[in-house]
């Protein structure tokens, strides 16, 4: 049986359209080495505007393709429940699907329309489904702010899908999409700035010395580290070395005119909990998805 999850973006949906295709265009080719290198079959597909990843494999190991993919923010599970756009029928089989039916609680609908409907809109189908729901269930009310659950909808002209859980995504940007950064990784220290230089779009080029397990660590989040994205572009960046040591490595012709190397410290500010945080996320990103904290930065 294949399973269906709907992937969110953040940054990548600020560019322009020509951008953005390629973006998506890095995003899904660094996915489907991912997937490929942990062994897991998969396929992409849009629907309209959304991108759909579906699989037979295990939905455990999928999830765990999709938590290492840079620029998904968050993914939605998503199943086809009814052939129709019925409300009647899409009330009654989400209530079969509540664990915590005939119990007191709260509810929301949201729905978004696919495509034309001559017979509904996203708000009335929405108030359809909620109404046919509060007459199978008496002990459900209203609660648009912030109710138990919501129960999230997306029609299309001849059938309606339900989005169940959502969980958070890598976020950032696809690496390889911001330019090559030179980086020596001799201590935990560099692995983790150069995780983050890879979040904000960067490909890695690890230098002779570099340990092995945390290259093959970084690996696990871009399969194509040491090649560079762009054979016509120098490394912009450095992690873990000095500048003078990554100019012979670059090795600049005699009155080039390149972008100068700086040094990169993407942990600066960042507190012990928070690179300890970043760590876990680094090596078990399913069971260790928070990043850092995020009220203490904006407080």
């Amino acid at each position: 049986m294949s399973n269906t999850w709907i992937l969110r973006f953040g940054e990548i949906t600020l560019k322009s359209r020509p951008v953005r295709r390629i973006f998506h265009s890095i995003l899904f080719h660094n996915l489907h080495a991912i997937a490929f290198k942990r062994g897991v079959s998969l396929k992409a597909q849009r629907l309209g505007a959304l991108h759909l990843v579906i699989s037979d494999a295990e939905p455990e190991d999928v999830e765990e393709v999709l938590s290492r993919v840079l620029g998904i923010v968050a993914v939605d599970r998503a199943m086809i429940i009814c052939d129709s756009n019925d409300a009647d029928e899409v009330a009654k089989i989400v209530l079969d699907r509540d664990l915590n039916l005939g119990e007191k609680r709260t509810f929301g609908v949201r729905t978004k329309r696919l495509g034309t409907n001559k017979n509904w809109n996203s708000q009335s189908f929405s108030g359809a489904v909620g109404h046919a729901m509060l007459q199978m269930d008496d002990t459900l009310s209203v609660n648009l702010s912030k109710p138990d659950m919501w129960v999230k909808l997306i029609i299309e002209p001849s059938r309606t899908w339900l989005l169940s859980e959502r969980f958070t995504g890598a976020g950032g940007l696809p690496s390889g999409v911001q330019g090559d950064v030179l980086c020596l990784l001799k201590e935990e220290r560099d692995t983790l700035n150069s995780f983050l230089a890879m979040r904000r779009g960067c490909r890695l080029i690890p230098i002779e010395g570099s340990d092995e397990s945390a290259i093959e660590t970084l690996t696990q989040w871009d399969p194509f580290i040491g090649i560079p994205s762009d054979k016509n572009k120098k490394p912009r960046g450095v992690i873990g070395t000095t500048i003078e040591k990554a100019e012979e490595i670059v090795a600049r012709e005699e009155g080039e005119k390149i972008v100068p190397l700086c040094t990169l410290n993407l942990l600066c500010a960042w507190t012990e909990t928070e690179k300890l945080d970043l760590q876990k996320h680094i090596h078990q990103p399913v069971s260790n998805r928070k990043l850092m904290d995020i009220d203490a930065w904006v407080s």
